[in-house]
């Protein structure tokens, strides 16, 4: 929500946000202005509309009138929530913080008011903050070498000569070789030559970037938890990478690593989902890894199914039962008491976002779908 935020206060004062909240007070008729009600569907106290922030074919964004009169609005099936500024943010494509100035005008454009400009004091002088996590388009730009250079097409990485020939190994023995590549996973050298890796990185994107990325340790001279050296890209909606987990290959801790201030936030798979049929069936697993052996299973059988990754039962969002709305949904976690208890409550889930039939599914044998594969091979 960017209705808190300072940003842009010192041209208009709190009175006229008020007023334009008041303003654009009817959730039809703001969506409506936006362009939003092509294809709403009402409901108790809004609409419906599809999401301006993610590229939903179905409406997931929930536009309603809160307990104070004025709009509220939540996606169902992406983080945008807020107020009506936050909407107009995400149709206008601003940042609700850096861009709040253009926001408020755009919203007074909606609202047919004026606003008048007003002279403030200068703020006093603050200590600088620290950079944040790096924006989802320079993640992406910079993981896209460290994924080419790892890609485990690479001769010289399945060839075990020296770099990475037991990730792909790995991957080979459990049955998910040619899925991981195709989606485009990779492999980190071993420690001791990762050193090279890091260096190109820091060469072409300075030291800033790098720290900012999460991906480095503090003295930005070797990998973060440089063991974990199987590569896994999580993409959101779009298919942008957002974040790289990444997973060790022995029984040492951590088993899996994301970058710091960058932990997965859609579950894995989603950017597929719109390219699907929409009677597809849609499987929620417990991580990437499973993503890939139970769509290898049905693939087996010739049926089809879209499976997501959620990073463990307690990485459930309830708003991610949107994504499997009008359509069969299985709850195919792990075979184990976590997993029990969790059916519950995402079953739950989906079932008042509109999945059905919702069913519980569970391997045969073994604990997840991966034990699974390595057994009917």
């Amino acid at each position: 929500m960017i209705f808190a935020s300072a940003v842009g206060l010192a041209m208009h004062d709190r009175q006229d946000i008020e007023a334009l909240k008041s303003a654009l007070a009817d959730p039809l008729d703001v969506c409506r202005r936006l362009g939003l009600d092509k294809g709403a569907q009402r409901q108790a106290g809004g609409v419906l509309v599809s999401c301006p922030a993610h590229g939903d074919r179905t409406p997931s964004c929930s536009v309603t009138r809160g307990r104070d009169r004025t709009v509220r609005v939540r996606c169902f099936g992406c983080p945008l929530a807020g107020d009506v500024f936050d909407l107009i943010a995400a149709v206008e494509r601003l940042d609700g913080r850096d861009d709040f100035a253009e926001v408020l005008r755009r919203a007074a454009e909606l609202a047919r008011v004026q606003l008048e400009e007003r002279p403030t004091a200068p703020a006093p002088p603050s200590e600088p903050m620290a950079p944040g996590p790096l924006p989802d388009e320079d993640f992406a730009a910079l993981v896209a070498p460290l994924l080419h250079v790892g890609r485990l097409d690479d001769p010289e990485l399945w060839e075990c000569s020296g770099v990475a020939g037991d990730v792909t190994r790995y991957l080979y023995c459990r049955g998910l070789l040619t899925q991981a590549r195709r989606e485009g996973w990779g492999a980190l050298p071993r420690p001791e030559f990762q050193g090279a890796w890091l260096r190109m990185l820091l060469d072409n994107f300075g030291e800033d970037t790098i720290r900012r990325s999460g991906l480095a340790n503090r003295d930005l001279d070797a990998f973060a938890h440089p063991e974990a050296r199987l590569v896994i890209p999580w993409r959101d909606p779009k298919g942008r990478v957002y974040t790289l987990q990444r997973r060790r290959l022995d029984d040492g801790k951590p088993k899996y690593v994301s970058p710091a201030g960058r932990p997965p936030r859609w579950p894995y798979g989603v950017h597929r989902l719109a390219a699907v049929d929409p009677a597809c069936p849609v499987a929620f697993v417990e991580g990437a890894i499973d993503v890939l052996a139970i769509e290898t299973l049905y693939l087996r059988r010739h049926v089809p199914i879209l499976a997501l990754g959620i990073q463990g039962v307690s990485g459930w969002r309830a708003s991610w039962g949107a994504l499997a709305r009008e359509r069969q949904a299985f709850v195919a976690l792990d075979a184990d008491k976590a997993g029990d208890q969790a059916i519950m409550i995402i079953g739950k889930d989906l079932v008042e976002q509109g999945a059905w039939p919702v069913e519980r599914h569970a391997p045969a044998r073994g604990k997840d779908w991966a034990d699974l594969l390595v057994e009917v091979a």
